[in-house]
């Protein structure tokens, strides 16, 4: 008599418990799953988590972890670097001309059309390939984006080049596209993806959801960005300046991998841009009154001079009287167009003049040489953001240039000290900016969330930690600091 042959799918018909993926890693005693069901299972080896291998490290040759566990890095960014060297030379011998470091480069209509080409094909050789991109991005309907808006009044540069690069990590959390709504930095910066341009182009508008990062005013609430972020909305509108409790996993080249010189502001760099400054000095000269000098005073100008001797040491200020002041006690490279230019802070409508005298400014004598002042500044902020080492006064403009590159070490100078040893002499007093102090890491936004994440590091002390309760998130203060959950 038939009857029907009746079976349960393969996999369910398996009486053992088959591992998530995620717990399939071979440990260090080689021990696996030695069951009948898993032998047709791989088991990988552990390696470093992406926040580790994402993370920089700052040492003498700035390279990331990343780079320092590719062999093939160095090769790949000498013969990127090579490439560069024959079409320079066959540029120079078309045009019969010397290119001294510290002058403007002769007028090459194709010249910088060549470089940003060479830079990408550099850029892309020189990160493993663990970190190149094989496919197309593609921007659809569904795609989400960050719109940051740098339209408040009052605010420099350095602000919302702050705020700019937590819009980039939120969007990397949160899995969304940032767009730039800034005119004086698109005029100097263009989209590295020509499809993100067309998709951020095509946004308008509208009105969209909003968060606010300020490091004034009203305290920023964390939980309401987390469900803001999370949610559906397409497009979310975002100000600000900063990052609540910055996450110290900055990921290495990142302003790069988004942006891209325009000729314009590349023509206007008095070196060759594949070698630019590795040491660069920004000296700012303070708004006002309540605007802290600190590091600008007689003692600590003569012995940083006397510690950074030589024209490899590039200065960028706002005064034009120290190009020539520090050129000739100390041998430093300049930016020769401007030893006799004054130097305007357009947002606070200040210009420094050739001397070093501050002045105000109306609207027409700001608007006559904007789009020249604008150069300038983008000029000054690149050469920062490329450099090695950055050693600076109290300044946000500078600071934001070496929070952007993971590879950069930045130095605020805080006047001078006495030292122990010698008595009646003194030494820089040089300083990390905070979140470059932090030891720790400070787990990004995404990540807080209570009781999953919730860290006990010191570090984590002062950072809220979002709790799921219907829907939506509301704060969670660690022990030590509910005192401040009112007031920070």
């Amino acid at each position: 008599i038939p009857t029907l042959d009746l079976r349960l799918s393969p996999y369910e018909n398996v009486k053992i418990r088959i591992p998530p993926l995620v717990e399939r890693i071979r440990s260090a005693d080689e021990t696996v799953y030695n069951d009948d069901a898993c032998i047709h299972l791989r088991f990988c080896t552990q390696g470093p988590s992406d926040s580790v291998r994402l993370k920089s490290i700052k040492k003498k040759d700035h390279r990331t972890t990343a780079q320092l566990e590719d062999p093939h890095h160095e090769q790949a960014l000498a013969a990127a670097k090579a490439a560069y060297a024959k079409i320079q030379q066959a540029t120079d011998s078309k045009h019969n001309e010397t290119v001294p470091s510290a002058t403007h480069q002769s007028a090459d209509p194709n010249r910088a059309d060549r470089i940003n080409q060479v830079l990408a094909a550099a850029k892309a050789a020189a990160l493993p390939k663990k970190h190149q991109s094989t496919d197309a991005v593609t921007y659809e309907t569904n795609t989400r984006f960050i719109l940051y808006s740098a339209l408040t009044t009052g605010q420099g540069a350095g602000n919302f080049l702050q705020g700019l690069l937590a819009a980039h990590l939120l969007g990397l959390e949160f899995n969304r596209t940032v767009c730039v709504k800034w005119d004086d930095f698109l005029e100097a910066f263009d989209y590295a993806d020509p499809k993100r341009a067309e998709a951020c182009q095509s946004l308008g508008n509208g009105k969209f959801a909003a968060v606010s990062l300020w490091n004034f005013g009203t305290v920023p609430d964390e939980c309401h960005v987390v469900d803001t972020l999370s949610s559906d909305n397409r497009v979310v509108r975002m100000g600000g300046n900063t990052y609540p409790g910055w996450r110290t996993d900055i990921p290495p080249n990142l302003f790069h991998e988004n942006f891209r010189a325009k000729s314009d502001l590349l023509n206007v760099l008095p070196y060759e841009v594949f070698n630019p400054p590795k040491i660069v000095v920004h000296f700012r000269s303070p708004d006002s009154t309540g605007d802290a000098e600190r590091g600008l005073d007689d003692n600590s100008l003569r012995i940083l001079g006397e510690m950074l001797q030589g024209n490899a040491t590039y200065l960028v200020t706002n005064r034009p009287d120290f190009y020539r002041r520090f050129h000739d006690c100390c041998g430093w490279s300049y930016d020769t167009a401007w030893v006799d230019k004054p130097i305007q802070h357009p947002a606070m409508h200040l210009q420094w003049a050739v001397d070093g005298s501050k002045s105000k400014i109306g609207t027409a004598e700001k608007t006559a040489g904007k789009k020249e002042q604008n150069m300038k500044m983008w000029s000054d902020w690149y050469t920062m953001h490329n450099a090695e080492t950055v050693y600076h006064s109290n300044s946000d403009f500078s600071r934001s240039a070496v929070h952007w590159n993971a590879n950069t070490t930045g130095y605020q100078l805080h006047g001078v000290k006495r030292t122990l040893s010698q008595l009646g002499s003194y030494v820089l007093d040089l300083r990390h900016a905070p979140y470059d102090e932090v030891k720790s890491r400070i787990p990004p936004l995404v990540e807080r969330i209570y009781p999953t994440n919730y860290s006990e590091d010191e570090s984590c002390h002062t950072l809220r930690f979002c709790a799921r309760f219907r829907g939506k998130t509301k704060p969670r203060y660690h022990k030590s600091n509910q005192a401040n959950a009112t007031t920070r």
